[in-house]
């Protein structure tokens, strides 16, 4: 018998056996919707679709180094309050949605340090027509997630599951708009300024940006801005400005 025939059989055999076990696998999927029957394939649907509604509307859960962390932080900064920050993290996370539902930077000093950026996002939305409001906002926990310190600021960024309703239209049409709250978490980055004099001397890599016209703060030795000459004495230095946000669930 020659190379080919042998080959030629081993090759009948292998379809053989593929066609042996698709039929075989034909007949216990058969079998199997026969013994479900159709009220109880009915009810596997709604289970199914019962799982994705739930996913929707179940919190999201949060990941975190805060037990590690929060040795080292208290270590560098005794005076450091973990309620402080979480209480920084809801209102300044608060005052953002308000800034973009209402499409101006509301509470400056709280916003300071993005004020520029969230100034650019709102002229986004007003160039693309598009309204958004973010209503009944419901914190549910924090975590502490990475922890820096510079030479004259601390940086911590922070991990945040909340809820809340989100609806967006434009010239009036609804683009999105749930029936149903919104579950998704946010990464927050805040930096504190507790070498206040090299700061102010310019020894820093962090910058401020000016509550009146968004710019660039690199010395701020004499207390005002040197584009638009606008007082500055109202930045509390020694104070968590946030530097950054993302949602992590869109």
């Amino acid at each position: 018998m020659g190379f080919l025939s042998i080959l030629l059989i081993i090759l009948i055999v292998f379809i053989l056996i593929i066609l042996i076990g698709g039929l075989i696998l034909f007949n216990k999927a058969r079998n199997l919707t026969r013994s479900l029957g159709i009220n109880d394939l009915a009810h596997l649907a709604t289970m199914i679709k019962e799982s994705d509604e739930e996913f929707k509307v179940r919190h999201k859960t949060i990941s975190g180094m805060t037990d590690i962390l929060l040795p080292s932080i208290m270590k560098d900064f005794p005076d450091f309050n973990e309620a402080e920050i979480y209480n920084k993290v809801e209102t300044s996370l608060l005052a953002i949605f308000s800034s973009l539902s209402q499409k101006e930077v509301s509470d400056i000093n709280e916003l300071i340090a993005i004020k520029y950026n969230l100034e650019e996002q709102i002229k986004d939305l007003q160039k693309s027509g598009i309204d958004i409001n973010i209503s009944e906002i419901v914190f549910h926990e924090h975590a502490l997630k990475s922890y820096k310190k510079n030479r004259d600021v601390l940086e911590l960024e922070i991990n945040t599951s909340l809820e809340y309703f989100y609806a967006a239209s434009k010239k009036g049409k609804a683009i999105e708009d749930n029936d149903y709250k919104k579950q998704t978490t946010y990464t927050t980055k805040f930096v504190y300024i507790y070498n206040e004099e090299d700061y102010i001397e310019g020894k820093n890599n962090f910058t401020l940006h000016c509550p009146n016209c968004g710019a660039p703060l690199k010395n701020i030795k004499n207390h005002f801005c040197p584009y638009c000459n606008s007082g500055i004495e109202d930045i509390n230095l020694r104070n968590w400005y946030i530097i950054d946000y993302r949602e992590n669930y869109k």
